[in-house]
């Protein structure tokens, strides 16, 4: 087995597996995630990142240490292997030029972002009203927790609960929406250099449930490591070549079947009503 990179949040210790995909195996220690993915799916804080066929190696329990990973008694040096830096570190982040680069990833996300993600909180009209269709009335639950999420700290705590758990699959579309909301607070640090440690704290704390894949990329999120392509789309956003925000944002949606556009989403709205402040006035 090749292995390409191994994440910066990858710590040492014996996981078992929790779940299989095609590009990733997950394996847990308690709450600690580590996951042995494609090159598909890219680097990440707790990624470790193998060649083709890799995935086949990967056996019910994982061991890491100082010098490298046992795959059911397997042992596969770590020596020269390439260590992702999830940190984002872009340095100044401009604000005007952030306004004009959120319309250029609004206007990609309505166009691009798969219509079973949350990219109808972006058009308010959007969507039929009186629907009782389970995606209808599932829609309207979406609508009711984002409406003025944005109008104080306590709305959007509690804004943030009720989309915590709201959606299907392994990651649900909620728990994705909240860890682009935590992501938009850590490029408004970059721009103002307000801190919002106890905003993020309280809103990671609500975030917070029995699903241990939704806690440990909380975690991350709000500690401030992100994986590749979300890192790809703050890139865009915080250069100057809208092509770059176009590109950023297009690996950011490819992750997941929508996992990606439901972060999208709450990375643009929190930026679109948060950059002129904490709050806006």
């Amino acid at each position: 087995m090749r292995i390409i990179s191994v994440g910066d949040r990858v710590r040492r210790g014996n996981y078992r597996v929790h779940s299989r995909f095609s590009r990733a195996v997950n394996y847990l220690r308690g709450e600690q995630l580590v996951s042995l993915v494609s090159e598909e799916a890219g680097r990440g804080p707790v990624n470790i990142v193998v060649g083709e066929g890799g995935l086949e190696a990967a056996g019910e329990e994982l061991e890491v240490d100082e010098g490298g990973l046992r795959l059911d008694g397997s042992f596969y040096s770590l020596a020269g292997v390439e260590a992702y830096d999830s940190r984002w570190l872009p340095g100044t982040v401009d604000r005007e030029g952030l306004r004009t680069n959120l319309a250029v990833l609004e206007d990609f996300l309505k166009e691009n972002a798969p219509p079973e993600s949350l990219v109808f909180l972006l058009e308010p009209g959007r969507g039929k009203v009186g629907d009782t269709s389970f995606r209808g009335r599932l829609e309207a639950r979406f609508r009711s927790a984002a409406a003025d999420i944005f109008r104080s700290e306590a709305a959007l705590v509690a804004g943030c609960r009720r989309f915590k758990g709201l959606g299907s699959g392994l990651t649900p579309a909620g728990d994705d929406f909240v860890a682009g909301v935590l992501a938009g607070f850590g490029v408004l640090e970059r721009m103002d250099g307000v801190d919002r440690t106890g905003l993020k704290g309280e809103i990671a704390a609500g975030a917070r449930g029995e699903n241990p894949l939704v806690n440990s990329f909380i975690s991350l999120t709000v500690g401030g490591w992100f994986f590749e392509r979300l890192n790809n789309c703050l890139d865009g956003l915080a250069g100057d070549d809208p092509a770059e925000v176009r590109w950023g944002a297009g690996e950011l949606i490819a992750f997941g079947a929508s996992s990606g556009s439901d972060l999208a989403v709450g990375l643009l709205l929190t930026l679109k009503n948060c950059r002129g402040g904490v709050f806006p006035v």
